[in-house]
């Protein structure tokens, strides 16, 4: 009698599989590639699922794709290098997010803002000065306002004299402050003698002896 001859079904139409055929004594097996999983008819392949089944890594979102699957992120975040993990896009890093002055990056856009002395344009990307000295508050100052770049200054009116001899007027406070002629006019007093200031006095100044005589042995 002669010995059986095991018959390889795989070299027929593949055996009916739809992708890999194993013969086996007797029978064969199918098998499917990564990515798919065999059906319950033992010969048909199907996509796994991949993102339903929690076999993916994504930080944020997973989207299945034929025979595998992909990594994406929310609004307002990017995926890294890893292909798997978000990170929160930095909206400032290129061209300073259009900004003039300061960019602040949130997870909607690009947000901009002003140095201090300045104010956000209708474009909301420029800066322009902003007039200390317009309007009634005159920016505090006493007498008059200078409106400079980005800041201010406050100037005493030539015309106004408000202050008596030997005080001078500070335009900030609005204050009289004594000058002291010791130290901002030339003084007349001799080689032994020193500069007495005499605040309140008109902004006069005395001369006083260095060394008194009582002080000398």
């Amino acid at each position: 009698m002669l010995g059986a001859h095991d018959i390889d079904e795989c070299l027929s139409h593949n055996g009916g599989c739809d992708s890999y055929c194993k013969n086996t004594l007797g029978s064969f097996i199918c098998s499917c590639p990564d990515g798919y999983s065999l059906t319950s008819d033992y010969l048909s392949c199907a996509d796994i699922n991949e993102c339903t089944k929690g076999m993916d890594d994504c930080q944020q979102l997973c989207i299945n794709k034929p025979g595998t699957f992909e990594c994406s992120c929310n609004s307002g975040y990017e995926l890294v290098e890893d292909g798997t993990t978000c990170t929160e896009i930095d909206r400032c890093k290129k061209n300073n997010g259009e900004c003039q002055h300061v960019c602040t990056s949130t997870l909607a856009a690009a947000v901009c803002s002003c140095k201090s002395g300045y104010q956000l344009a209708a474009d909301k990307q420029t800066c322009i000065d902003i007039d200390e000295c317009a309007g009634p508050a005159t920016g505090g100052c006493k007498e008059v306002c200078v409106n400079l770049e980005g800041s201010y200054r406050c100037e005493c009116d030539d015309s106004i004299d408000i202050c008596l001899e030997g005080y001078k007027h500070m335009p900030i406070t609005g204050q009289c402050l004594d000058i002291n002629e010791c130290e901002e006019s030339n003084v007349d007093c001799k080689p032994d003698e020193e500069c007495e200031n005499l605040p309140g006095i008109d902004g006069k100044y005395r001369c006083i002896l260095k060394y008194p005589a009582d002080s000398i042995q």
